[in-house]
């Protein structure tokens, strides 16, 4: 009987660790979550009109809001952009006019130190990065 409540014990343990370590991926909207390889998360591929149409940033796990990030854009053939720090999950207006803009029509983006909210605790999620083109 003691073993049988010892492994009970231990068993519930590994849940509860086990539960703890879930990773937390951000998604933008309905893209695809990026893929973990080799111990790295893949880049996803978009074009600047699915950016914008699938802001705001969506946790992975139940129970968690993005509450910010920074991003930075590296369009092609000009120089590195921001970073910028957002509050909150959807795209900034400085974000949005960007890739309005006819002139970006290829690069990518980067959205890094994103923080997210989970059932009352601060966490913190993977980066993502975007290859854009129309």
């Amino acid at each position: 009987m003691k073993k049988a409540i010892a492994l009970s014990v231990l068993f519930l343990l590994f849940l509860s660790v086990a539960s703890f370590a879930q990773h937390q991926v951000v998604t933008l909207g309905k893209l695809p979550e990026p893929k973990l390889i080799n111990g790295r998360y893949d880049v996803l591929y978009a074009t600047p009109a699915q950016l914008i149409s699938n802001s705001p940033f969506v946790s992975s796990l139940p129970g968690c809001t993005v509450t910010g990030y920074t991003f930075s854009i590296l369009p092609s053939g000009t120089d590195f952009i921001g970073p910028y720090a957002v509050s909150g999950a959807a795209f900034s207006p400085k974000l949005v006019s960007f890739f309005k803009d006819p002139n970006n029509k290829k690069g990518k983006l980067f959205v890094e130190k994103i923080t997210t909210t989970c059932d009352g605790a601060g966490n913190t999620a993977e980066p993502i990065a975007v290859r854009y083109s129309e």
